[in-house]
């Protein structure tokens, strides 16, 4: 192949059309556990309300509910995957391990939204520097004592409960824990101790405990109810939730997450600012061409994710602590 700049602008160009291709084939769970917010400027800020206000028996004049808020920034953070093709290469027609590696880096590109997720995911209840920002209520995703009353509130809401708890340890997959965490997430109230409407509608795991979890929500028959030794018996909770598998969380082979994906927002938000965007430098008197005989390409986004509302997912493992 010709090394002059129209040609190889003409050839690049056609292999962005492949990248595009293949990103576009790309599946992603991304869309499931998250509510993807587009983003124009360097930051955006996501407010919540403290309480959701319910209907009341119209008795006189209007009552107007100043519902409090609280609020979240989020910074749009830049990523990046960049490879080089060789000038002989080129010259020698080469081009087998670059067509490869154009369609593993459009694949890593479209995952880029689930690591992203997954890695905040590993990170959202441990105490390190890889700690995520806290949400809306100065808690870290999962924690044991979310306020009732909001950020930075103390006190009970009525009924007497003062923090309320989505982060479940010393708590293995297992059919009586299932059923446990799923009605504690049934249970959680609002500052005004009324429901949060809150079903759990999705079971997350890693590849691990991915057999555990289909014999819980999709055999029709259980065994050993309770921890007790019994004859087969009916699932009762089989289609209470869908598996989903994750892939990106087997690093923590003995955590599970129970999610609400169907509510007015999903548990995670999704901040987009640039998709993944092919680039690359081809002309033949750029500097890296002239020291290294290196043409550069490679994939550019900004992104970043955030929790929407705690009470929306819950997070187990049968170790002491989340992430061990």
């Amino acid at each position: 192949m010709e090394v002059s700049s129209s040609a190889l602008t003409s050839f690049f160009t056609q292999n962005e059309v492949k990248f595009g291709q293949a990103l576009a084939a790309v599946d992603k769970w991304q869309p499931l556990l998250s509510t993807t917010m587009p983003s124009s400027t360097t930051q955006n800020i996501y407010a919540w309300m403290q309480r959701i206000p319910i209907m009341r028996q119209w008795l006189g004049d209007r009552v107007i509910n100043q519902v409090s808020t609280q609020a979240i920034t989020l910074p749009n953070l830049p990523f990046e995957l960049t490879d080089a093709l060789l000038k002989e290469d080129v010259m020698n027609d080469n081009f087998g391990v670059f067509n490869m590696n154009l369609q593993f880096m459009a694949m890593q590109a479209g995952k880029w939204p689930d690591q992203v997720l997954a890695n905040f995911l590993i990170n959202s209840a441990a105490a390190s520097a890889a700690t995520p920002f806290p949400g809306y209520d100065g808690k870290t995703m999962f924690a044991t004592d979310h306020p009732a009353l909001g950020a930075s509130v103390s006190g009970p809401v009525p009924g007497g409960l003062s923090t309320q708890s989505n982060l479940y340890v010393n708590t293995a997959l297992t059919y009586e824990n299932f059923r446990i965490v799923r009605a504690n997430m049934l249970n959680l109230k609002g500052s005004d101790n009324q429901p949060l409407y809150n079903v759990p509608d999705t079971l997350v795991v890693g590849p691990t405990l991915e057999g555990v979890a289909r014999n819980i929500l999709e055999a029709d028959l259980v065994a050993g109810v309770n921890s007790v030794n019994t004859a087969p018996q009916s699932n009762v909770q089989k289609g209470l939730a869908t598996v989903k598998v994750i892939q990106e969380l087997s690093v923590l082979p003995n955590c599970w997450w129970l999610m609400c994906t169907k509510s007015v927002v999903k548990p995670l938000i999704w901040q987009l600012r640039q998709a993944p965007q092919f680039t690359y430098l081809v002309n033949p008197n750029d500097l890296n061409v002239f020291m290294s005989r290196q043409f550069i390409y490679g994939v550019e986004a900004w992104g970043n994710v955030c929790p929407s509302l705690w009470w929306l997912s819950a997070a187990a493992t049968s170790a002491a602590t989340y992430g061990g």
